[in-house]
């Protein structure tokens, strides 16, 4: 996922669970995928990819 690609895809820089859920969709990836992605190109620091891990829901 290229970073432009993934800036483009998020809702005005906002990084909640609703926005990356909403990425994600849009990018045809998973929600996991996308924060782990976020988290390397370091659009996330530890703490948020924890909390938004933390928002999925559980199967």
């Amino acid at each position: 996922m290229p970073r432009d690609m993934v800036r483009r895809s998020l809702a005005k820089d906002v990084l909640n669970s609703d926005s990356v859920r909403e990425a994600a969709q849009t990018m045809r990836v998973g929600v996991s995928a996308l924060i782990e992605h976020l988290y390397n190109i370091s659009m996330l620091d530890g703490f948020e990819r924890d909390e938004l891990r933390a928002s999925l829901p559980t199967v």
